[in-house]
This record gives C-alpha cells, structure tokens and sequence, in this order.
C-alpha cells in the first residue's frame, strides 16, 4: 500500500504541474462546482493560454461546438481515534478523475455528459471502502438533454437526465464535492430565469441515484426528491439576495419506511456596513413519517467582518446554528430535524462527527491570505452540544454516533486548520488538520479518545 500510495501521488504530481499555466486573464470563464453551468460560448476557438484550453471550445459546424473538460484529484488522509475509539487509526488515499464532454447544437440545445472512476488505496476504518462516498469504478455521471429557450420575455431551460443539484449556501442541497463520490439525481428540472438574471426560479422532481461501485448506477424507486427554489438578487442595495424554497421527500414504491417530509424555507444575505456581511437561513419541516407527525425546524447565520485595507486581508466570522431534536422518541411525533442531502464539513467541522441534526453549534473563523489570491490559511473552532438531550448525536451523513442519555448535552470542541495553494487556475492544493475535544456526552457514552485528522489534497481541473 505504501508503495502505490508513493506511485499515486508522484504521478499526479508530475502531471499536474507539467500541465498547469500561469494565472488566467480576467476574460476567461472561471471553472464551477457545477461544470454545466460554465459558459464557453465567448471563448475564442483554440485559445490557448494553457495546454488544455484548445478543449474547451471546438466548433463541429457553424451551429455545432463542444467544449471538454475535467478534473484529477487525489487526497490523503491520516486519522487518529476515528469514531473517538483508540483502536481506529488508518491512513489511506483516495483519488477520482472526472471527464465531460459539453455539445451544442445551435442556439437552443445542447447534451452533457460526464463520467468518472473513483477509488481509494484501502480503508480498513468503520464501513471500509463506502460505495456512497468513497469508490465507483466507473460511471456515467451528469448525463442530460437541455433546451433552452425565450418565452413571453422569460429565459426558460427545461433539462432532462441525470444531473448534480446544488443551492443557496448548500446547508440542505449540495454536491458533497468533498466526498470521492458526489451526489447525483435522475430526473427533470425546469428553470424560469428573469430579465438580467435578477431572479430565477427552478422547479425539479428527481429520483436520487444509488451507488454501486462495481454495477452501473441506477436511481433509487422508493425515495423522491422534489421542490421549487427560488432566487431573487438586489443591485445597489446592502442586502444582496433573497433565496425561498419548498422541498419535498416522499417514499415511494412501498419504501421500508413511510415518510412525507415537506421542508420550507428561506435564505437572506447581504451587507450590515461596509466590509460586514452576513448570511441567515431557516427551514420548518412537517408531514408524516409511519403515522407520527413531522415538526421539526433548523436556523443557521454568520456574519463576517473583513479588513479590507490591512495587509494580508484578514477576516473574521461568527455562526451560530440550530436543529432541532426529539425530546421524546417515543411518542410518535418527530421533531428532529432532516438535513436531507447538505455539505456538511462546510459548517461542523472537517471531521464531519456532527450533521445538523439535533444540534447546537457556534462557531468562531478566522483567517487571511498572507499572499493575495495565491495562499489562504484559515482557522475553525465549533462548540457543540445536543439540541435535546433525549435524542441522539447525528454525523454529518445523517448516522447515529451516540444515543442521548437524557441529560448530557456536552459533545465537544472541534479545532480545524486548514491552508489553501492556488498554484494557478487549474491547480489547487490544500492541507489541514483537524482535531475533535470529545465532551461530556461522548465520555458518558462509550470509547472518548479525541479525533485527529491530518489530509493533504491536490487537485487539477481543466
């Protein structure tokens, strides 16, 4: 292992930094978490400010062009005391490429479509190789028709196929890019946008897509994903945007558990003063889950203060967040809160022992780029306790690591250091370590070792 985790990261290596250029010039289009929402339609044919530029224009015919791109990346990660047990120490790495292929087909059409393989060394800790997150050796991964055109003044895009959803600040619909595998959905996607982007509206229903890494993917029968979220951004005002949406998961198909979990809620973001800004969402969830009703809610917010005029640019933030658990699983009813599919490590921490679900969470950031643009170093400290002591401590995929015992809410301190390199516009690196100050709740509750995590991941996108 030892010796194909050294082979790994030497190639990688060598590739990554024989093909990367220099900083970009401001003309050309930044890559996206989402690669169907990059927009090369400007771009000259066969510019070439890097190797892999030629690629992201090609023109087939006057009416036909596609564009080609992808991403190589690799991490390893180190841990310490995984599941805050002493006799879970694993090193691994993990390592994904993605390819896509973006065709036109005049003013009003075009096709996507991405694969990928995705792998890891070995992981001997709890779950092993995980199909959901950790290993597919070989898909198909975005794959859809759109057609896009202008009715009644309103720019509208119907998109049919398997594609990736993301939105607001991702705290209950992401990606997961920090997984080897990311989320994926089967379904359709309307979307309404309206003059000069000043709001849009998009109204899906999907099937999620299940995972297995040695058989093609296929969507999941009993589970369906829906809803409608809208967006409505201000120019020249200090409150910057307004997202509102309605979510739907309902089970299907005679799933094993009978739930209708209806989410509604809404996001707002802008500036107190000049340089403070801050962020501030809310959901209410109700419905039915085998005959108990849902009423269970989450707040989140953070405001951040950037020194705008100081050497280094630093920045300072505080957040605070709260989901709601059930004080008395018993009974019937269901108060704890569902995070349904979020980026998690995004907002609790890089060890991802906490989900936003039954917890209480502040949060104190601070950071700064001692070379602008180019390297960022950051610092994360999370206070954690149990929204209801009764139920139990949720990670960030949504599984039980302790039961509540009814009267500690203390689960712990968790510290994260991270430093970014943007070595040019393909090319990333980033390195942190994380470590997890078990409280009360976990001492009372089973094996209490503090976690550590140490990673190091290299990324090339193109």
């Amino acid at each position: 292992m030892i010796v194909l985790n050294r082979s790994l990261w030497i190639g990688m290596v060598i590739f990554v930094f024989s093909a990367s250029s220099a900083w970009a010039q401001d003309s050309i289009p930044p890559f996206q978490n989402l690669r169907f929402e990059e927009d090369w339609s400007q771009y000259p044919e066969g510019g070439a400010d890097s190797l892999f530029d030629p690629l992201k224009k090609i023109e087939l015919s006057d009416k036909v062009w596609m564009s080609i791109g992808g991403e190589l990346r690799a991490r390893f990660e180190l841990w310490n005391n995984f599941g805050f047990n002493d006799a879970n120490d694993d090193a691994f790495t993990q390592y994904r490429v993605f390819l896509h292929t973006d065709l036109h087909v005049g003013e009003h059409w075009r096709f996507f479509l991405e694969g990928r393989f995705s792998g890891l060394t070995e992981r001997d800790l709890p779950g092993g190789r995980r199909d959901a997150l950790d290993a597919d050796y070989g898909d198909i991964w975005n794959a859809f028709a759109e057609a896009n055109y202008d009715i009644g003044g309103i720019d509208t895009t119907i998109r049919l196929g398997r594609q990736e959803l993301q939105y607001g600040k991702q705290r209950l619909i992401s990606p997961l890019d920090w997984a080897n595998n990311r989320r994926i959905f089967e379904g359709g996607l309307v979307r309404l946008r309206g003059p000069d982007g000043a709001w849009t509206a998009d109204f899906f229903i999907t099937l999620p897509v299940t995972i297995d890494r040695h058989e093609f993917n296929e969507h999941d029968d009993h589970h369906l994903f829906s809803g409608v979220y809208g967006t409505r951004k201000f120019a020249g005002s200090k409150a910057k945007g307004v997202d509102a949406y309605f979510l739907s998961l309902n089970s299907i198909n005679d799933a094993a558990v009978d739930e209708d979990r209806y989410t509604l809620g809404g996001r707002v973001w802008g500036d107190v003063i000049e340089n403070l800004s801050y962020d501030v969402e809310a959901a209410y969830q109700f419905g039915d889950l085998d005959g108990g009703d849902i009423n269970a809610f989450m707040i989140a917010g953070e405001a951040t203060y950037t020194f705008a005029d100081v050497k280094w640019t630093p920045w300072a933030a505080l957040g605070a967040g709260y989901a709601s658990g059930d004080d008395d699983p018993l009974d019937g009813d269901v108060e704890t809160f569902n995070q349904l599919f979020p980026l998690g490590h995004a907002f609790f921490g890089y060890i991802d022992a906490v989900g936003r679900q039954n917890i209480i969470d502040l949060r104190a950031t601070a950071g700064a780029w001692p070379i602008s643009k180019t390297i960022r170093v950051s610092a994360d400290l999370h206070f954690f306790w149990l929204a209801d002591a009764d139920d139990a401590l949720y990670n960030a995929g949504g599984g039980i690591v302790r039961a509540g015992n009814g009267s500690e809410r203390d689960v712990g301190t968790e510290l994260d250091l991270t430093v970014l390199w943007k070595v040019n516009r393909h090319t990333d690196v980033l390195a942190g370590y994380g470590h997890f100050f078990a409280g009360d709740l976990i001492d009372q509750t089973g094996p209490s070792d503090d976690i550590g995590f140490f990673y190091t991941q290299l990324g090339f996108t193109f």
